[in-house]
């Protein structure tokens, strides 16, 4: 398992979790939290971490909490989330979350990077990616994401918990997935009809170059 984490709290943890786990220049969103995602605020049944067909009709639609950009910047896209009851709910103090995607190809490269508010557990495909239980804030992320995803349906699923206890009621999640894409290869009809009007060109400008 591959993991970064870090012990800051807030805005600071989430600023160095950037710096630790930094997204490949032109790098494509695979994956961000969003209004997109299910969630519950109470544990739910064996398989919803694990099962890309579980059943969510009983979960509710992720309340968007923030931006993240609105404090790391651009690059970032992902939304932080919670349950319906919000960033200081005192009684939705655990979040469980899942998304599933669809990858038609796999990237070359893959990165998490993500902040909780306080513990999570992430799994990905069935996997336990992330296991971060300090009681604080966490910045959190996984440097190389390839070998948990596969062609086709993915799925992403984490559980998250507020130590309210000692912080109070002030809880979010976040997370985005970046990644790169190979540069598409031409087929080989493409690749010939290209080289074949190259070849044309090419005898233009010697047809039309000046005797000496």
């Amino acid at each position: 398992m591959t993991r970064i984490t870090s012990r800051l709290g807030g805005v600071a943890a989430l600023a160095l979790a950037a710096a630790a786990v930094v997204a490949p220049a032109r790098a494509d969103i695979l994956l961000k939290t969003d209004a997109t995602w299910k969630v519950t605020p109470t544990a739910p049944a064996a398989g919803w971490n694990d099962a890309v067909g579980f059943d969510t009709t009983s979960w509710q639609s992720a309340t968007v909490l923030y931006e993240v950009a609105d404090y790391l910047g651009p690059a970032y896209t992902a939304q932080a989330i919670w349950s319906s009851g919000g960033q200081f709910s005192s009684s939705e103090t655990a979040l469980w979350a899942r998304q599933t995607w669809n990858l038609a190809a796999l990237p070359i490269s893959a990165t998490l990077l993500g902040g909780f508010d306080d513990d999570v557990d992430l799994w990905i495909n069935g996997s336990l990616v992330i296991s971060d239980h300090n009681g604080v804030a966490n910045n959190v992320g996984v440097a190389d994401l390839l070998p948990y995803l596969q062609l086709g349906d993915n799925l992403i699923a984490f559980a998250a918990t507020d130590n309210y206890p000692v912080y109070g009621y002030n809880h979010a999640a976040w997370l985005q997935i970046d990644g790169q894409h190979a540069a598409a290869v031409p087929e080989p009809e493409t690749l010939a009809l290209m080289l074949a009007g190259l070849a044309a060109t090419a005898a233009v400008a010697r047809r039309r170059k000046p005797p000496r």
